[in-house]
């Protein structure tokens, strides 16, 4: 069976040429606060953003209010690029849905970079509406345990709290999740175990999605609720 052609297009006719422009243009919208941290730098020639989407994923992402508003980042398994929009000329590793691997052609460099991109990905920048806790841990003395060990014991202990005291606020996943499948989730926080790194003996990070809009508003109503019991 033959494999369907890549969907990576590297030319798009309206590409913002002054990220300065671009950057006054998200500001104005009140999308990102303004502040430089918030902004990533571009390189003038096209072929190194190319090449650092592959290397880097969406750590050299730019700024795109059509990304922003409608696209969302995923760091599993997939490419953070899907399409361009007429806003600024996007890296090449962007997606949204999963379904999206199976139209890479497997004979491609990005099908043999992509079962590595655990190893590489970054958290850049806040989603309009979909967000992360990302939980960086330190170990003081090295871990006696393997990494898979560990990992698994702090997976365990977040499902147990999911289906305990914590039902309905906390929920645990081991599937392959790009944001938009949180869309509409009542819970404050989904804990992605798939996506927690061993980084060395003595740093892990922990990592969680949530919905801004709706699992705030969940919560709201419980408040209201709590407080309507007490009266």
């Amino acid at each position: 069976m033959q494999p369907l052609p890549c969907i990576l297009p590297f030319a798009h006719p309206k590409i913002c040429r002054s990220f300065d422009v671009l950057r006054s243009r998200v500001r104005s919208l009140g999308l990102l606060r303004a502040d430089d941290a918030f902004f990533v730098l571009k390189f003038v020639q096209r072929w190194w953003n190319d090449f650092c989407g592959y290397v880097c994923g969406n750590l050299m992402q730019g700024f795109s209010l059509g990304g922003w508003k409608e696209q969302h980042n995923v760091h599993h398994a997939a490419p953070n690029v899907d399409g361009r929009d007429g806003d600024l000329d996007l890296l090449p590793l962007w997606a949204t849905i999963g379904t999206q691997l199976k139209r890479i052609d497997g004979a491609s460099p990005l099908a043999h970079l992509l079962p590595f991109q655990h190893l590489y990905w970054s958290f850049a920048l806040p989603l309009l509406r979909f967000s992360w806790l990302l939980q960086s841990v330190q170990f003081v003395c090295q871990m006696r345990h393997s990494f898979y060990d560990i990992h698994r014991q702090r997976a365990l202990a977040v499902k147990k709290a999911a289906n305990g005291k914590l039902k309905g606020i906390l929920a645990y996943t081991e599937d392959q999740v790009v944001s938009t499948d949180f869309l509409g989730d009542s819970h404050s926080s989904i804990f992605d175990a798939g996506a927690c790194i061993s980084l060395n003996p003595h740093f892990v990070k922990l990592v969680s999605w949530y919905d801004n809009e709706f699992g705030y508003s969940c919560r709201l109503v419980d408040l209201i609720t709590h407080c309507a019991s007490k009266a």
